[in-house]
């Protein structure tokens, strides 16, 4: 199951990069970067796969969150004379909010594949595998517990982003003395055995999640549901191809990377 977790956030995240590396495609040039013109696709990059989060208040080390930083030069090729210039931030802000959800829909799939798991429903981009008992997910969710407190504190009723980011920030703590896997794996088991999430449990509980999601390959369906009057065009006049990418991979449907 490590094995296959691992395995499917990395093709999750080439997905993601590949799509940003499409569709950045312009670098800005001259005085102060005003003028814009088009830029070979691609990145120059490093990625950092890391294994915990960071800790907060009442744990000396985070919980197990699988994630890549991926740190991007801000350097791209001109495809007019071959030169480098600045990568055009805007154009990373449009479609950062899209890679996250193309990255979530590709993870489900991959996971689907690899081990047959079945999904929730699909809100905002973000699913939970189903079997997935509430109180484990809230035991391994410290961070967000941590900033929900920090909110209530504060007395910021309609936290939206901003103030959640606030919120994550402040109850952030300096990394913790370094572990191996071995020692982390040890203590998440321990953790996990505290609220009743053994090994065979959670084999349970995945095998009961286990029937494969059908596949839709009606894709007038599919384009009749996303651009329909339930879809983008319920609250959108226009809409991009970034946009319908979006609720693509944001469908309720768990399984569309395919």
């Amino acid at each position: 199951m490590s094995a296959a977790a691992v395995e499917s956030h990395d093709a999750a995240t080439a997905a993601a990069l590949s799509y940003l590396e499409s569709v950045v495609n312009e670098v800005r040039r001259g005085t102060d970067g005003v003028d814009r013109e088009p830029a070979v696709p691609g990145f120059v990059g490093a990625a950092f796969r890391h294994r915990e989060a960071r800790p907060c208040k009442g744990c000396s080390h985070g919980d197990p969150q699988l994630h890549t930083h991926t740190v991007i030069a801000n350097i791209q090729q001109s495809a007019t004379d071959g030169k480098w210039f600045a990568v055009d931030g805007k154009v990373v802000g449009r479609h950062e909010k899209v890679a996250g959800y193309l990255y979530q829909s590709v993870l489900r799939h991959e996971l689907t594949e690899r081990l047959g798991v079945k999904w929730t429903p699909v809100v905002n981009g973000l699913a939970e595998i189903s079997g997935m008992k509430t109180a484990w997910l809230a035991h391994f969710s410290k961070r967000v517990t941590a900033a929900a407190e920090w909110l209530v504190e504060a007395k910021i009723i309609d936290a939206g982003p901003a103030a959640w980011q606030r919120a994550v920030l402040a109850t952030r703590l300096p990394k913790g003395e370094r572990l191996d896997e071995a020692t982390l794996r040890e203590k998440w088991a321990t953790e996990a055995e505290g609220v009743g999430l053994t090994p065979d449990v959670l084999t349970e509980a995945l095998a009961r999640s286990g029937q494969r999601v059908t596949r839709e390959t009606d894709w007038n369906a599919v384009a009749g549901r996303i651009l329909g009057v339930d879809g983008l065009t319920a609250n959108e006049a226009t809409f991009c191809r970034y946009d319908v990418l979006r609720e693509l991979a944001g469908s309720r449907t768990p399984d569309m990377a395919s």
